[in-house]
């Protein structure tokens, strides 16, 4: 791929450019007529010097959308983000939330696995208590 050129290039090809043909202007600067063609002409037609900014999509959601979506998260850090889309009633892809997230600079959490109090656990969670139900402070070190 060929370098870009750099403003002073430019604008040396748009100063020949008024009373130069650009096949002497090609040769001269050592560069493609097409190209020197296409700067010309993106001077005079849209009086630009610079390349244009690159065409992107538009975004799917609105600046308010992306700000629920950090609430949701904020509000239940736990929560999926298939649960958000389906809370908030949007019509986007998970990964997009999932970008949303990422652009605001929250990260995904997951909540540990932990096992779930059995009776004997709890049993002798209360035994333990009864157990030590009166003691003092001095009597736990």
């Amino acid at each position: 791929m060929p370098r870009k050129l750099t403003l002073e290039e430019r604008r040396e090809i748009i100063s020949f450019g008024r009373f130069k043909p650009q096949r002497e202007i090609s040769r001269k600067l050592n560069r493609p007529q097409k190209r020197i063609n296409r700067i010309l002409r993106a001077f005079y037609q849209k009086n630009r010097l610079k390349d244009a900014p690159p065409q992107r999509r538009p975004r799917k959601t609105t600046e308010e959308e992306d700000a629920s979506i950090i609430a949701a998260v904020v509000k239940d850090p736990f929560s999926t983000t298939k649960k958000i889309k389906e809370e908030l009633g949007l019509s986007l892809s998970l990964s997009a939330v999932r970008r949303r997230l990422r652009a605001a600079g929250l990260k995904s959490h997951v909540a540990a696995r932990k096992p779930l109090l059995t009776s004997e656990h709890r049993r002798k969670r209360l035994d333990f208590v009864r157990e030590h139900e009166y003691w003092r402070a001095e009597d736990w070190q």
